[in-house]
């Protein structure tokens, strides 16, 4: 069952670096695909299992959890390669996310009256031409698309390179 789990995982993980890849190209896939928002649903069931999985293996033989899961003890049952990609994905993350943060102006592109326009929580921040407008969208996937990969990744590998179990648990 982990060994599914973590497949699911993974095509997650590359879907979401594909439609990633797609925003560099400035393709508007939520105009083209809106169910491309069903990467971001994906992430949430697969972080809920393996969540669930961590506080199950946690707990010692009277039934409590031992101190907070590390990353030492997360890494543990994994090769070095798999520390280093997610910690570079989840550094990846986070400077994409300011990035998103700086190319969106702080704004979300939407189609307003038959203008295409950039808007913070309704106050204007300038009107985009058609083209902008798509870009804009490209950026908020791209945005999102960044944290994406970093969740799937977490969990398929926790999931594909289970627990060894030792003789003091």
């Amino acid at each position: 069952m982990r060994r599914l789990i973590a497949s699911v995982a993974f095509i997650g993980l590359a879907l979401s670096a594909m439609v990633h890849g797609a925003t560099f190209l400035g393709v508007d896939l939520i105009e083209k695909f809106q169910l491309v928002w069903g990467l971001h649903l994906g992430i949430f069931p697969l972080f809920f299992l393996m969540i669930l999985a961590i506080r199950i293996e946690e707990k010692d033989s009277y039934g409590f959890l031992r101190k907070s899961l590390s990353w030492k003890r997360f890494f543990a049952p994994m090769p070095i390669w798999a520390k280093y990609v997610t910690y570079a994905l989840l550094a990846y993350a986070l400077i994409n996310f300011a990035l998103f943060l700086f190319l969106s102006e702080g704004g979300t592109p939407e189609l307003r009256d038959g203008k295409y326009v950039l808007h913070d929580h309704g106050r204007i921040i300038r009107e985009l031409t058609e083209q902008e407008y798509h870009l804009q969208k490209a950026y908020v996937l791209r945005g999102f698309s960044g944290h994406w990969m970093y969740f799937y990744i977490i969990s398929g590998l926790y999931f594909w390179f289970p627990k060894q179990m030792t003789n003091d648990e």
